[in-house]
């Protein structure tokens, strides 16, 4: 028993033994009656259709008035969300053109932390339009080649279209990435927070970025009573009750080794040679 390999499916197949060039006639392959093969256009086709259904799960959870799905995990609970990336990583896929679009919406989550939903719906669009430009006879590198352009032409007119945030457009874009989130039931609390946190970066750092932010979760309060530190947090217990919580114009230290109490080793050893 071999399996034969054809664009790309695998197919259990009884092949004969192989013959040297001229002689004898060419292998006999042997398939069940109900095997098909695919291939050429109709293997695109079958591939882009599948992508096509996966980002349509996606599009009722889209727009202010996307609707919320609800998800049957294997261990039996369950779960109400319309984040594109909590709903793509917690659906279980086996399809070729399946495992892209989740690779695709990982990396998307990766980068941006936001824009999912976005990026599938798009990707079906234009793969619904390649499927019917290939069935036309397009060559699909002729179609790489014009989306290529077309994604210049985007980013020219996204160049030129684009205007300086202010305060009130920061917190406009805070409101609209926070929706739909664990927090938006504090969202009038956190995108200011947001808001604020941008503003310090961008104004200590020369190329600010998501790593210049940090977020740390303490065992009491609740969403309401988060707040920003324009500082550095050591989140370390203190020694005393008795030490001061707030120090004004203090002098700061900066030590290179860990902040904290080592644990002593002895390094005396006893030898006992003679039992008396």
């Amino acid at each position: 028993m071999e399996l034969v390999i054809s664009q790309g499916f695998l197919t259990p197949s009884l092949v004969g033994e192989p013959m040297s060039e001229g002689e004898g006639k060419p292998p006999v392959v042997v398939v069940s009656e109900s095997t098909s093969v695919t291939s050429g256009t109709a293997v695109q086709e079958k591939l882009i259709v599948a992508a096509r259904v996966f980002s349509d799960l996606l599009k009722p959870t889209y727009g202010p008035r996307g609707l919320d799905k609800m998800l049957y995990k294997t261990d039996g609970s369950t779960a109400v969300t319309n984040d594109g990336a909590k709903i793509v990583a917690e659906l279980m896929v086996k399809h070729p053109a399946a495992k892209m679009m989740v690779s695709m919406g990982n990396s998307q989550e990766e980068a941006c932390g936001d824009g999912v939903t976005t990026t599938m719906l798009l990707c079906g669009s234009l793969l619904e339009e390649a499927n019917t430009l290939l069935s036309k006879g397009l060559h699909p590198l002729t179609l790489v080649d014009g989306y290529r352009k077309a994604m210049g032409v985007a980013f020219s007119q996204m160049d030129s279209n684009s205007t300086p945030l202010d305060d009130e457009r920061l917190l406009g874009v805070a409101n609209t990435a926070l929706t739909g989130k664990g927090a938006e039931a504090a969202i009038d609390i956190f995108a200011p927070l947001v808001r604020d946190a941008l503003n310090a970066v961008q104004n200590s750092v020369e190329t600010p970025s998501a790593e210049h932010v940090a977020m740390f979760k303490i065992g009491s309060g609740g969403l309401r009573d988060s707040h920003l530190v324009r500082g550095i947090v050591v989140r370390r217990r203190v020694l005393m009750d008795s030490l001061p919580n707030n120090i004004d114009k203090a002098s700061t230290a900066v030590v290179g080794s860990d902040i904290k109490i080592r644990k002593m080793t002895r390094s005396a050893e006893i030898q006992i040679t003679s039992a008396e």
